[in-house]
């Protein structure tokens, strides 16, 4: 996991691609951008992105939001202001780093016709579980124990035999 976000710190995009859409996410510190193209004939009036502690929501103009209940969720006010074929729009926001962590979120796009268009796996701000402290805990005290059993085995191999 420590990989995948030191990965995700130095990289400049993450791109995700589906039916049509793609979705680019860009995380700079605390700061998550989400560059949303629209590939196919059909308009993106709405996105739906999982989030946690998200504020300072921007959304392109003409597009309301809402970053309740854990999701960022952004919708055109206007057919005219929906993403259309070829188009990109930006969508940014900003995530409290206490008790947050970097994970792949589902992210979801809704069309004029009415359908959605699923995008699993984008970078977004999760809730840290217990689990994941306690994993990192017994990691720490895994290493600790094999330290230990390394010394000793060590120490009983210089010394010298009677």
């Amino acid at each position: 996991m420590t990989i995948l976000i030191i990965l995700a710190m130095f990289s400049e995009t993450d791109t995700v691609e589906q039916d049509g859409v793609r979705i680019a996410t860009s995380v700079r510190s605390s700061a998550y951008s989400y560059t949303v193209t629209n590939l196919g004939s059909k308009p993106i009036t709405e996105i739906v992105i999982g989030q946690n502690t998200g504020f300072n929501f921007k959304v392109p103009n003409g597009w309301e939001f809402d970053g309740e209940n854990n999701v960022f969720r952004a919708w055109a006010t206007d057919p005219r202001f929906a993403i259309h074929n070829g188009q990109t729009r930006e969508f940014t926001f900003r995530a409290s780093t206490k008790g947050t962590v970097l994970a792949r979120v589902d992210a979801a796009v809704k069309l004029a016709s009415g359908e959605s268009v699923a995008l699993p796996r984008v970078w977004g701000p999760l809730k840290e579980s217990r689990g994941f402290i306690l994993l990192v805990a017994g990691v720490v005290l895994a290493m600790f124990g094999l330290h230990c059993a390394l010394a000793v085995r060590a120490d009983r191999r210089e010394k010298p035999a009677r």
